[in-house]
């Protein structure tokens, strides 16, 4: 496949690629990217070990049998023999070290579908399996005590919290939560579930929607595939909404992605559809890989369980081409420019051989949305609790148009601050994108009155290739200098004496989206609030 940076293709890093080939590669039909994922897994498979050791990544197989079923035979054969080996290990009590409690729930997952679809007359030793891996976990009997404040809360993480809490493998914690309620079927574990969610998200989510202390440690893979399995097995919002703001926040922007080396033998389709760069003139060059995309993409339709329905979860220019119960065909096109403006048109043509319901998922961000069927006038949506409007359509072609506005609101951050959001972008202060900043200097913190909030004409420098770049425009604020940096918001330039305004200094500042940002680890995205109106006249 002319990887060159993996020595061993049971690892982590190899798999979690792959993945996203699969995904893309069986999506788009590319048809030599797919006889290089069947090279790679007979040469995987053919690799196992005698004793039936596949790797850490056993989770990947079953998306790859998704994606490809004339391979499901031989992948659930090797997935049979691997289970047995882990089964004999747990018996002895080997097998699960702190890293592979975090992990645990990936192997739930993989257990549950073998249970569910390709038991193959080995219910027994699943079951058992699944128990074993669930709750032996002898020092934390309660998954959900991973996400207190206890362990959470404060500066720095309690010295003896262990590996459950470190970077990605608090999301996979998370994921460990979520197989185990749907293990038990109890309301209460869901609830749980969603508590610790919360917990997590207050305690180290960042604003744009991924889990993690350092607001520069962006682990793009696992937390928005985290958020999409637990949608799907909950239908709560709060997780499809967590994926829209990681996304159209962070994900889809080159500059974000993480870096793999790949020769000029990749399949030149793939790249160009990954807007893959080479870095350098080597044979061998780095490329811009934005990990976490795929996982957005390939989750924007569901169907319902039964699949007599088609849900579009994720707002978004995506189409789909599927076969529902009762063999209906379907095919969707969805036309928009979310969230690139203030309200937001989707326009959806399907195409279906029998009727059946269609849900749109109305995200938390838009109030008030309206929908027009065939050229119908616009009437008011009704989502149900978990956000999902029905439109009937019928067999033949069916268009209709969402309008889903877009408000600029302020959340309050844990520190008592706010940060500012349209949907799921988050806006922030650049102090490297001057224009139509009023006499804004740089390294100055600055609190603003969020009352003065609006739409600034001022399209911006964006330093990225995103056509949602093109589109979008800035926000424009009052704000107030604070020369006294509070510890909260300490800056990381220094303070420019001569050129810095002075203390409660009223001017307009200009903010742009945080995925925009010519230096990210430098904008302000937490600030403090002041009233204009009380205001010193003679400060503005």
């Amino acid at each position: 496949m002319g990887w060159t940076i993996f020595e061993d293709i049971h690892n982590e890093e190899c798999w979690e690629s792959l993945k996203d080939m699969v995904i893309v590669a069986s999506v788009l039909e590319l048809p030599t990217v797919n006889l290089q994922i069947e090279q790679f897994l007979d040469y995987y498979l053919d690799t196992q070990g005698a004793d039936g050791w596949l790797g850490p990544e056993v989770d990947r197989m079953m998306h790859v049998a998704d994606a490809q079923p004339t391979r499901t035979g031989r992948i659930v054969t090797a997935l049979h023999k691997f289970v047995a080996l882990v089964n004999k290990m747990m018996r002895k009590g080997e097998g699960l070290e702190e890293d592979a409690y975090a992990y645990a729930g990936d192997f739930l997952v993989v257990l549950q579908w073998l249970y569910d679809i390709h038991p193959d007359g080995k219910e027994d030793v699943l079951a058992e399996t699944m128990t074993m891996v669930a709750w032996t976990r002898d020092h934390q009997s309660q998954w959900a005590d991973v996400f207190k404040e206890v362990n959470l809360g404060g500066d720095q993480w309690k010295p003896d919290a262990g590996a459950a809490f470190l970077g990605t493998n608090l999301a996979k914690s998370l994921t460990t939560l979520g197989a185990r309620s749907r293990m038990t079927g109890e309301r209460s574990d869901q609830d749980a579930l969603r508590v610790a969610w919360q917990d997590a998200i207050q305690n180290v989510g960042q604003p744009f929607g991924l889990l993690a202390r350092n607001p520069h440690n962006r682990v793009m893979g696992v937390e928005p595939e985290c958020s999409q399995y637990l949608y799907t097995l909950t239908g709560d919002p709060i997780y499809a909404d967590n994926v829209d703001r990681i996304f159209y926040g962070v994900v889809q922007f080159t500059h974000w992605g993480l870096y793999y080396r790949l020769d000029q033998s990749t399949d030149e389709a793939f790249c160009e559809l990954f807007n893959l760069k080479h870095r350098g003139d080597s044979q061998c060059g780095e490329l811009v890989y934005p990990e976490g995309t795929f996982d957005f993409a390939s989750g924007a339709f569901q169907t319902s369980a039964d699949k007599t329905s088609l849900i579009h979860v994720h707002p978004g220019p995506f189409s789909v081409n599927t076969t529902l119960a009762g063999n209906n065909r379907v095919a969707v096109i969805v036309d928009t420019t979310y969230p690139y403006s203030s309200e937001v048109p989707l326009t959806t043509t399907v195409v279906s051989q029998q009727a059946f319901v269609y849900y749109m998922r109305i995200p938390s961000g838009s109030s008030g949305a309206t929908v027009s069927v065939n050229g119908s006038d616009f009437v008011p949506c009704h989502p149900t609790e978990d956000g999902l409007h029905a439109i009937q359509i019928e067999p033949g072609t069916t268009t209709f148009v969402i309008k889903l506005p877009l408000n600029i609101v302020t959340e309050t951050s844990p520190s008592g601050n706010v940060v500012v959001t349209q949907g799921p972008i988050l806006f922030v202060f650049d102090e490297f994108q001057q224009m139509g900043n009023d006499g804004s200097g740089q390294g100055i913190q600055y609190a603003i009155d969020p009352s003065t909030l609006g739409y600034s004409p001022f399209k911006g420098l964006w330093n990225l290739q995103s056509k949602g770049a093109q589109l979008q425009h800035t926000i424009v604020v009052a704000a107030r200098s604070l020369l006294q940096v509070p510890s909260a918001q300490a800056s990381l330039i220094q303070l420019d004496s001569a050129t810095s305004p002075s203390n409660d200094t009223i001017v307009n500042i200009t903010l742009t989206p945080y995925a925009h940002s010519m230096f990210p680890r430098l904008v302000m995205s937490n600030f403090p609030t002041f009233s204009l109106a009380g205001a010193d006249p003679s400060s503005t």
